[in-house]
């Protein structure tokens, strides 16, 4: 936990509280692929061959033994063939599905392969035993011309470079070549179908190699599986744009609040500082909040993402009571903070009463103190007490069971 929170808290490339510059926060560098994210993507692909046709599927939905999976229908069914129940025994027949690292194909559920109309579209339902365990976030929030794509074979794991050249339009009709175009890619035969992502995640499935090479969005699969029933357990990607920005308020709904905060970017270099009142644009990220003059807020990290609307970051505030107190006498109670306004403590045994060990809970700047005091033997007796933060300091009183109380002041000498 310390290494982590020396991690977060960091100096970063920013501002200071308070409005001293520092050097400004690098170049902006639009989110690029991770290993990793192409890892997870690349789980949900399928390898599929139906006849003499060879291409590539993507896991959308599951449920109850079944997996179902998006394929372009023209590696299903045969380019422009529009099939007939009829035909699905020996479409059937021919059809082979297999998972990504799987030698073996999957056994085709008792449901027929569900085409798609006009759209190069088909699902392609398979019995699946919960393994392998398919990605949920793996869809790109944002899709726009100009993005940087990268198509994944996921038979071979071969990765290709293009560009997208035209993206979905609201309201566009789907038809059967996709509602996207790429430039760039050298796909190869038996690549139909195969997952095309940005660096935010997947956006389609690509269609084959033609004079422009067509892509069908995520967002047409999806209405799509909507349409037929299909099961849809995919959803964004977590992904942040820092060439997006929002504008950020900051304020405090609670009686103590420090005069503003400062939010560190987790992910990338860069901080922001936000007066209580005041706004900020920040770049979407996921941001964590810090606070000075020894409060303890809540939430501590928000995720801010592009919109019209300005986001409104409400804060609740109490004193921090993480660390060691010590009185005048030099007597000390050392804090652990299990929740914000909360914190089991144990110490002052200089004051002739035992060891104290019990919780400082607070309302606004009141606290009050529940515990006992243990005496050399491990005799317990039952304490209770009243302190107010006033001065940076918090002071009141504490009395063992029923006798009178005794003035106690503590103030902060060690926050970790």
């Amino acid at each position: 936990m310390e290494a982590m929170k020396r991690l977060f808290l960091t100096p970063l490339a920013g501002l200071l509280f308070g409005g001293v510059a520092q050097a400004a926060p690098p170049p902006c560098v639009p989110p690029g692929f991770v290993p990793l994210s192409m890892d997870e993507m690349a789980r949900n692909g399928a390898v599929v061959k139906s006849g003499d046709r060879d291409g590539m599927g993507f896991v959308i939905g599951w449920r109850n033994g079944e997996a179902w999976i998006a394929v372009p229908s023209h590696v299903v069914f045969g380019k422009g063939v529009r099939p007939s129940p009829l035909d699905m025994p020996s479409v059937r027949a021919g059809l082979e599905v297999r998972f990504v690292g799987e030698s073996a194909a999957r056994q085709l559920c008792d449901k027929d392969p569900v085409p798609q109309g006009a759209v190069d579209l088909a699902f392609v339902c398979v019995e699946w035993n919960e393994r392998p365990l398919f990605s949920e976030g793996v869809l790109a929030r944002r899709v726009r011309e100009g993005d940087e794509l990268t198509l994944v074979d996921v038979a071979s794991g071969d990765r290709y470079s293009g560009s997208l050249t035209k993206a979905p339009r609201p309201g566009e009709v789907v038809g059967e070549r996709g509602d996207m175009e790429a430039d760039g890619f050298a796909g190869v035969e038996g690549q139909s179908g195969a997952p095309t992502a940005n660096g935010a995640g997947v956006v389609g499935l690509y269609l084959g190699k033609r004079t422009s090479r067509h892509i069908l969005s995520m967002s047409a699969i999806r209405k799509q599986a909507k349409l037929a029933l299909v099961p849809w357990q995919l959803f964004d990607a977590e992904s942040y744009d820092c060439a997006v920005n929002r504008n950020v308020c900051l304020s405090f709904d609670t009686e103590v609040a420090p005069e503003g905060a400062t939010l560190r970017s987790i992910f990338s270099p860069g901080s922001y500082p936000l007066r209580a009142g005041g706004c900020a644009a920040l770049p979407e990220g996921r941001y964590e909040i810090e606070v000075r003059g020894g409060s303890s807020c809540e939430p501590k990290v928000v995720t801010v993402l592009s919109a019209e609307d300005d986001l409104r970051l409400s804060l609740r505030c109490s004193v921090a009571l993480m660390g060691i107190w010590r009185t005048q006498d030099g007597d000390e109670l050392s804090c652990v903070e299990i929740q914000m306004g909360r914190a089991q403590c144990a110490g002052l045994g200089r004051q002739g009463l035992g060891l104290f060990e019990g919780t400082v809970s607070a309302q606004g700047r009141d606290f009050s103190i529940l515990g006992s005091f243990y005496d050399p033997s491990g005799n317990r007796r039952d304490a209770t007490g009243s302190l107010r933060w006033s001065g940076g300091r918090l002071e009141g009183e504490i009395r063992r069971q029923l006798e009178p109380p005794r003035p106690l002041k503590l103030e902060r000498v060690e926050e970790p």
